[in-house]
């Protein structure tokens, strides 16, 4: 099975860079198309590699990582952004309960990075906090990855399954 890791334009990444992770359109193991859906089939096999949709990285010893799916993933200063990464540093704080990161379009760094976070019982929204939660986050990710903008919600939007639904936190923001 070959695969690679590959840029906007089709092109590999140098390892440790996030790209779209790519299979050989040419693996007898790899279906022929989608099922009555031609379209679909061109968007993704492209230049003779199948888009799975799924950002990842290859670490120095050629083991890959998914960084998540490209349609969660946004870019900031020009960086793939995993919400998965965030959302797990935001979780180790103690006042917050569940989170859910969303781009912000910012002309000069392409997207801000907006965290909404659901506090537990005894916990108040306040900038204090929020200063808490960044301090928190920079222990554990770096800090180009640390939210611009923390907002406090209720609730987060889920689907019947329970998946946190990113599109409508960029819809409407739920902020306390």
């Amino acid at each position: 099975l070959e695969v690679a890791i590959l840029n906007d334009h089709g092109q590999p990444v140098v390892p440790g860079e996030v790209g779209y992770f790519a299979i050989s359109a040419y693996d007898p193991g790899l279906f022929l198309g989608y099922y009555k859906d031609p379209e679909r089939t061109t968007a993704l096999i492209q230049e003779g590699w199948f888009r799975t949709g799924d950002l990842a990285y290859q670490d120095g010893e050629g083991y890959f990582f998914i960084a998540g799916r490209a349609d969660d993933c946004f870019k900031s200063r020009g960086i793939f952004i995993s919400p998965a990464e965030i959302e797990n540093a935001l979780q180790r704080h103690p006042a917050v309960i569940e989170a859910a990161d969303r781009p912000e379009p910012d002309s000069e760094i392409g997207n801000r990075i907006c965290a909404v976070v659901v506090l537990g019982e005894g916990h108040e929204p306040s900038d204090r906090l929020a200063e808490s939660i960044r301090e928190e986050m920079r222990r554990h990710i770096a800090p180009f990855k640390v939210p611009h903008a923390i907002e406090f919600a209720r609730s987060l939007p889920k689907s019947p399954g329970g998946k946190i639904l990113r599109s409508e936190l960029t819809k409407e923001k739920s902020v306390l």
